[in-house]
């Protein structure tokens, strides 16, 4: 049996391998649950409140690793290194 650990891990690895093609399904996912605000094309703003007893502190955590995961993947996909945005 997996712990939370385990489980979180493997949920960024799922996360990862779902979201390297693209990555916009995963962003607008992590939108839609932790919420955001944007002004729209004709000035209004838009607000998104945090999906209730779901958007927890512990959530945010895990998917910033896992988009950060995924990022990672890309940019190794790509030919790019952290070491070259880093130096």
């Amino acid at each position: 049996m997996c712990d939370k650990t385990c489980g979180m891990q493997q949920l960024i690895n799922h996360l990862t391998q779902q979201a390297v093609h693209s990555g916009a399904d995963l962003d607008a996912a992590v939108r839609a649950v932790m919420g955001y605000d944007a002004v729209s094309m004709k000035g209004k703003k838009i607000q998104v409140e945090p999906v209730a007893a779901v958007a927890t502190p512990d959530l945010g955590a895990l998917l910033d690793a896992a988009l950060e995961a995924r990022a990672a993947v890309v940019r190794q996909r790509s030919g790019l290194s952290l070491a070259s945005y880093t130096s």
